[in-house]
């Protein structure tokens, strides 16, 4: 079911805690679930992705009752909650769109999640696609900076084709695209979905295959004059990658520290899985994500994309 979590109530560095909107997956009939005491999957999204992107595994992980998830030592079923990031999905729209600000979202989201219904502390593991995954190890190192090593409240985290390290040539490209989805008159002459897409398709030049197309234009709603808008907060989102709000240099000064031994994430259980034919799968992410999370877990799934 489709609910809120997080709340206006605290503020990190002057910036409003989000009431997120989420959806959780969870085998109703557990005896597990019925004492909320289920150990708890939390997924976040990419840029100009929602929560229904992460659905199908919600599904898999929240109903299969064999293997385990990751590192961690989860036996599923487990409760699993999809995210819509601030200015995305049904979230509320909000500025700034930073690091900073998604990861005041996550901490209340965390905050809210990682105790059962009779109090005691249950597993969580914080998983983030591209954006999503920068955003969460961002929220984890400086949980564990505030908190302690050992008193982050994640027992593991799992980036999907996203790595704590400056962003590669593509991002560029991706923020010039979004810049002219975000653009004013883009749905002017738009008279049906079709045309949507098609509009996509162009913006997207090179990058515009069917499943890119589909990615982007599942963002666009019709209104109830019979126009076209974006469900994203596009002006936002255009603000935030032209000032380099989701880039961690700017937020995190990484020179090549800290040693393993000091490294504050030293102590999180981390999976980093890329895809093989990823721009965002190079040797620096991958070493600056071994600097920042000295126990992590490095996969490929082969031929994959990032979308």
């Amino acid at each position: 079911f489709l609910y809120f979590i997080g709340g206006f109530t605290r503020t990190w560095q002057s910036f409003a805690v989000m009431q997120l909107a989420a959806q959780r997956f969870s085998p109703a009939t557990h005896p597990a679930a019925i004492a909320g005491q289920l150990p708890v999957f939390v997924a976040l999204h990419g840029l100009l992705g929602a929560r229904r992107n992460w659905q199908s595994v919600a599904t898999a992980l929240s109903s299969d009752p064999g293997a385990s998830v990751g590192r961690a030592g989860m036996l599923r079923p487990i409760e699993v909650h999809t995210v819509d990031m601030r200015n995305h999905g049904d979230s509320p729209h909000a500025t700034p769109h930073s690091l900073p600000s998604m990861a005041d979202d996550i901490d209340a989201l965390l905050d809210g999640l990682r105790e059962g219904a009779d109090g005691s502390p249950r597993p969580v593991v914080l998983a983030g696609h591209s954006m999503g995954g920068v955003a969460a190890a961002y929220a984890v190192r400086r949980r564990a900076l505030r908190r302690g090593a050992n008193n982050v409240g994640v027992s593991a985290l799992c980036l999907v084709d996203s790595a704590p390290a400056p962003r590669p040539g593509s991002f560029r490209t991706m923020a010039a695209i979004v810049t002219r989805l975000g653009a004013a008159e883009f749905f002017v002459g738009c008279a049906t979905f079709r045309d949507v897409r098609e509009r996509v398709r162009t913006a997207l030049g090179s990058w515009g295959t069917p499943p890119m197309v589909q990615y982007f234009a599942s963002n666009a709603v019709e209104t109830s004059g019979g126009a076209f808008a974006w469900r994203t907060n596009m002006p936002a989102l255009v603000a935030s990658l032209e000032h380099g709000d989701l880039l961690w240099e700017r937020h995190v000064v990484d020179d090549g520290a800290p040693s393993e031994q000091h490294a504050p994430c030293r102590f999180v259980a981390t999976h980093s899985c890329f895809a093989a034919d990823s721009p965002y799968y190079t040797p620096e992410a991958v070493s600056a994500t071994r600097r920042h999370f000295p126990r992590v877990h490095v996969d490929t799934v082969p031929r994959g994309g990032h979308f």
